[in-house]
């Protein structure tokens, strides 16, 4: 699989959806490309070359279903840890998400429950700082990427198209630091 994104540089903004985290899952334990494809469960050598950080722009907001405006589906969906691969825990045929969303679905109350959560969800997904919504790309746009269970880092599903701010361009050989100002660098 390889990715047809765009991404023209650091500073640009591009649209997109899939897989997402937040910044503090990419940044602690490491930033390099080999340290990221462990964490976020790309196979070995899929970011050798490298990778894009995405963060969610200011003015994206990520929405829960809203029975009034007809909004069949909210922009995300639970999807565990990246130990799941795809969200699936082992031994299941579905993911976290249609689990929950099963279990929960039984009376009112359950119903109630399992939307006050994703509300939650959603509240925390738009926050900013560490907690900003986060996603990597690979620098290589014509890299093969594979993908394995990672090591078990928050990870969501965004089901409507979102932009995102490219806000750093981590080369083979380097890592992600945060300045105290909040900003984030490479370094080799």
């Amino acid at each position: 699989m390889s990715y047809a994104l765009n991404i023209r540089g650091v500073g640009t903004t591009v649209t997109t959806a899939g897989y997402i985290t937040n910044l503090k899952s990419i940044l602690v334990g490491g930033s390099s490309s080999a340290e990221i494809e462990r964490k976020l469960g790309y196979a070995p050598g899929s970011l050798k070359d490298g990778y894009w950080l995405l963060v969610l722009a200011q003015s994206s907001i990520i929405q829960t279903k809203d029975v009034s405006a007809n909004r069949m589906k909210d922009d995300f969906e639970f999807r565990g840890y990246t130990h799941f691969e795809d969200g699936i825990p082992s031994g299941e045929d579905i993911n976290v998400h249609e689990s929950l969303e099963r279990k929960l679905s039984s009376n009112a109350i359950d119903q109630s429950t399992f939307r006050r959560k994703v509300e939650q969800a959603a509240a925390k997904l738009n926050r900013g700082g560490v907690e900003r919504v986060a996603k990597v790309y690979p620098l290589n746009p014509a890299a093969k990427v594979g993908y394995e269970p990672g090591s078990g880092v928050v990870q969501f599903k965004l089901t409507e198209p979102k932009s995102f701010d490219v806000v750093a361009k981590v080369e083979a050989g380097e890592s992600l630091k945060r300045e105290p100002n909040g900003k984030i660098s490479t370094q080799a």
